[in-house]
């Protein structure tokens, strides 16, 4: 009997290794492995049903967790095995870990955004471009704006009017010098922001240079301008200092200064990008419907975006740049995407289409897609670099010691502090 069961357990064993091993070599199928995770699956159920000779196949992730997900997926992609992800569509920050040698994991995918670039929001796929070639396909675009309060608009500005406070803010000069028309109106009480936090990513997004240039440190013109900037709201008392996240940061967009004379301080705006706005903002803001606009800003830009990419161990290559391209651009597929999860994708020519329309209630029906369309056709492409996340850090820790208020640093002293952090963490100097 015990020869039986080991001869059972071994022909088992055999028959689930050639199983795997068969459905890895099968060709005509395909593995996903998404941050949109069961999301994903209207694009893979609409295209099996339609290619009924092909599969693609929704891998579940690891984890909640993003970054015990990037340390999960860097094993599949590194093994051969039936789970191993053909295609993965993952947030910028997973291609940042892999932005010095993205060819060792991806597939080149340049051929696929010439043949779409006509119906796609050029930067988040762009953005992958290492040595002329393009690794990610963006399907969610993250562009942003800036969100005003209607009321705070026509009591110290005059008016709520979107192109009159547009142009009151249309520059980063321009900004500052509204933010001091609004707090001397108000006798201090109207910030223009929350926090110079939230102006971090607005002006990166505007640099001519990235960080790293040569293998050398570069410190965009820019980023001094947004130090100065960030010192002289500090000292003039033009930002809340709710800094992005916080409980009162939630809880201020959601006070209606109507009713509540006495809160202080009234804030005038916020920089929001797509999903901050339709899955966080309006779930948190509804006492305050209608009472916004929504404007460019002083500058185009994005946070985030979502990219797909092709493993180098792709069983069919071919296929995969099949589903990317229904991904991209099939209407059905994409038109019920973002009915179900509130969000720009990245086809602009279908957006366009499906939200013609579209008013926002919010927005005292202003039509934030369009907006935001029109928005992200100003964003300059930046090339990923994988030092991108210890740079930020650095730049706001730095940013953070200079404004304490114990005058430690001054500014000269407090780059001197970014430089020499920014050489630990990177081993990267000017």
């Amino acid at each position: 009997m015990k020869k039986v069961c080991a001869l059972l357990c071994l022909f088992l064993c055999f028959s689930i290794t050639a199983a795997e091993k068969k459905d890895n070599n099968n060709t005509n199928t395909l593995n996903v492995y998404s941050i949109l995770g069961e999301n994903t699956d209207i694009f893979i159920n609409n295209f099996n049903a339609e290619n009924p000779g092909e599969k693609v196949k929704n891998i579940p992730m690891d984890s909640s967790d993003l970054q015990d997900a990037y340390k999960g997926l860097f094993e599949k992609i590194s093994n051969d095995s039936a789970q191993t992800p053909d295609i993965i569509i993952m947030d910028h920050y997973f291609f940042e870990a892999c932005a010095n040698n993205p060819e060792e994991y991806f597939l080149d995918l340049t051929d696929i955004y010439e043949s779409i670039k006509d119906q796609i929001i050029e930067y988040p796929s762009k953005n992958t471009l290492i040595d002329d070639k393009i690794y990610g396909i963006g399907c969610a675009a993250d562009t942003g704006a800036f969100f005003y309060r209607r009321s705070l608009a026509k009591k110290y500005l005059g008016t709520d009017d979107p192109v009159v406070v547009q142009k009151a803010i249309s520059d980063w000069d321009k900004f500052s010098k509204t933010a001091e028309k609004l707090y001397k109106k108000s006798n201090g009480k109207c910030k223009i922001i929350s926090a110079t936090d939230s102006l971090l990513v607005p002006f990166l997004a505007q640099r001519k240079q990235n960080w790293v240039e040569d293998r050398k440190l570069v410190i965009d013109p820019l980023m001094l301008k947004y130090l100065d900037m960030c010192k002289e709201f500090s000292d003039k008392g033009y930002e809340a200092k709710n800094l992005m996240w916080s409980a009162e940061w939630l809880s201020s967009m959601n006070v209606n200064y109507e009713k509540k004379k006495s809160y202080n301080p009234e804030i005038f705006g916020y920089f929001f990008v797509d999903w901050q706005y339709f899955n966080m903002f309006k779930d948190v803001a509804l006492d305050t419907k209608g009472d916004w606009g929504i404007v460019k800003g002083p500058a185009s830009y994005f946070w985030g975006s979502t990219i797909i990419l092709v493993n180098k161990k792709c069983r069919n290559p071919e296929f995969a740049k099949k589903f990317i391209k229904f991904m991209m651009t099939d209407e059905k597929s994409i038109m019920e995407y973002s009915d179900e999860y509130k969000c720009l994708y990245a086809n602009k020519v279908i957006m366009n289409k499906k939200y013609s329309d579209y008013k926002d209630d919010y927005l005292n029906g202003q039509n934030v897609y369009l907006e935001l369309l029109k928005y992200s056709e100003d964003i300059i492409p930046k090339s990923i670099q994988s030092t991108d996340s210890y740079m930020q850090v650095d730049w706001m820790l730095m940013i953070e010691y200079y404004l304490d208020g114990s005058g430690r640093y001054t500014k000269e002293g407090a780059i001197k502090f970014f430089k020499a952090n920014v050489e630990i963490d990177t081993g990267i100097s000017d």
